[in-house]
Formats: structure tokens, C-alpha cells, sequence
């Protein structure tokens, strides 16, 4: 079963809460921007469940979202907003 999950927000202390709580359970990775999270999809995917903050410079979540799903139809996608 793959465990992995690729974290996607502007502020690190969010990864560091969730890592905190999953860390045992889950291979979790960060990325700071929708830019850095394709890139990382493409290259050290599979990931199970990618999980983006909507608002963040640059390519907002629903946006990394949609090309997440064109290009990774497989992996979960969940929107962690504030």
C-alpha cells in the first residue's frame, strides 16, 4: 500500500504540524509552492494523497489540483484551506 503523501503550502509550520500528527503512519513530503509540487509528482511520484492549501503565491490550490488530476488521475487530491 503506498503511504506516501506530498504536502503542499506557503507556510512550513503547517507541515510541521501534520508531520507531527502522521509521521509513524505516513512517508510525508513538502512542497512550498504548486510549481515545486508538479515537479515532485512527475519525478518521485507515486504519491497516494496530495494535500494543497488554496492560497499560495504563484499557482493557487484548486489550479494545482486540476493539473494534479490531468496528469496524476490516481492520487488523491484534498484541498487544506484555513
Amino acid at each position: 500500500m503506498n503511504n506516501r503523501i506530498l504536502l503542499v503550502d506557503d507556510e512550513p509550520a503547517v507541515f510541521d504540524g501534520i508531520r507531527r500528527q502522521l509521521y509513524k503512519s505516513h512517508d510525508l513530503t513538502y512542497a512550498s509552492s504548486g510549481a515545486e509540487a508538479l515537479v515532485m509528482l512527475d519525478r518521485d511520484g507515486p504519491f497516494a494523497v496530495l494535500c494543497s492549501d488554496m492560497r499560495m503565491p504563484g499557482m493557487d490550490g484548486v489550479t494545482l489540483l486540476a493539473e494534479a488530476a490531468r496528469r496524476h488521475p490516481d492520487t488523491v487530491r484534498i484541498m487544506l484551506t484555513g
